[in-house]
């Protein structure tokens, strides 16, 4: 837990959520400068995967794809929500064989493959190519 200067303990839910108002109001950098700042027992799926929603929502597959890597790196566990989160931004960049290339990761890495969610989302991403 993180004590902010009002004595306010905050989860690592808390923060995540603080991360992506801070991409709001302050933009990419903001939120990275408040990533890099977390506590290193804050850093867990939920902070990284909040930081890669915002990623993903500014297009920014670069810095989406590198942050998907470091998460593998660091054995973080990688739910069909991230790959979901993934596939959209490369979708919206008509970047269908990188979706393709992420529905494989997905089947071959993901704890949580077997939801309509994926599904719905893959459909759609066809439907529109």
């Amino acid at each position: 837990m993180m004590v902010n200067k009002r004595g306010v303990n905050k989860t690592v839910s808390d923060q995540a959520i603080h991360l992506d108002l801070v991409a709001k109001a302050q933009g990419i950098p903001g939120a990275e400068n408040y990533f890099v700042d977390l506590p290193e027992s804050s850093k867990n799926n939920l902070t990284y995967g909040a930081l890669l929603n915002c990623y993903c929502k500014e297009l920014m597959t670069g810095k989406a794809e590198a942050l998907i890597e470091k998460m593998k790196e660091l054995n973080l566990p990688l739910d069909s929500y991230t790959y979901n989160v993934w596939m959209r931004t490369l979708a919206a960049v008509n970047d269908i064989s990188g979706v393709e290339r992420v529905i494989e990761e997905m089947k071959r890495d993901a704890e949580d493959t077997d939801d309509w969610t994926t599904y719905s989302n893959i459909a759609s991403i066809y439907a529109t190519f």
